[in-house]
């Protein structure tokens, strides 16, 4: 879970990713070049696009969350799209990338504010709360 702003709305960007060549595995969020929010997993998992549009200059609060069975991507506390869970996969040799340029893809501009990673999926509920916590509370945007 993260809040993204970007500078510009121009082409696709990588906003997220984490991925290793051999066994070729790994996730990604980018920004597409129809301004949605896309997660990618591969191998096997479904890829997913955003209700939103995304526009430049505005926070969003970005969530995925995965079960065994269902990744969820969340824009702003509410569901946008759901598919099929990539299987578990070891992490080593996975490098995460924040905002980083990935190969044959634009570099990410903007920011990235308050990341946060869990041991365990998040709920609905947990998004909600969550989004809902700084919209509400002393640190409005």
């Amino acid at each position: 879970a993260f809040y993204v702003k970007l500078a510009s709305a121009e082409g696709e960007m990588v906003v997220v990713e984490q991925a290793a060549e051999k066994p070729r595995v790994g996730i990604r969020l980018l920004k597409s070049a129809d301004n949605h929010f896309v997660f990618q997993s591969w191998p096997g998992g479904d890829s997913l696009t955003s209700r939103t549009t995304v526009k430049p200059g505005a926070w969003y609060h970005v969530s995925v969350t995965q079960t065994a069975d269902v990744t969820a991507l969340y824009v702003n506390g509410e569901l946008e799209a759901q598919g099929a869970s990539i299987a578990r996969v070891d992490d080593s040799g996975r490098i995460l990338f924040l905002g980083a340029r990935s190969p044959g893809l634009p570099a990410f501009r903007g920011w990235l504010d308050e990341m946060a990673f869990y041991n365990r999926a998040l709920t609905a509920a947990d998004v909600k709360a969550l989004y809902q916590l700084r919209e509400d509370g002393p640190c409005k945007l």
